[in-house]
């Protein structure tokens, strides 16, 4: 199955939607918070991969 096809049937959420999840811990609900947009929608691959690199910044 190509890539495009697999990413089509992934379903996607909101922002207020993986606030409300139980998938995630609160500091992690606290950084999507901060890192998605209002109105936007994502899966929870994407999501993951922001967190992590959410994670690996470093402070300036």
């Amino acid at each position: 199955m190509s890539k495009s096809v697999e990413q089509a049937s992934e379903a996607l959420y909101s922002k207020q939607q993986f606030a409300a999840s139980n998938r995630f811990s609160p500091q992690q609900k606290d950084m999507l918070s901060a890192i998605l947009t209002d109105g936007e929608f994502y899966t929870f691959g994407a999501v993951e991969r922001l967190i992590r690199d959410f994670e690996k910044r470093s402070v300036k």
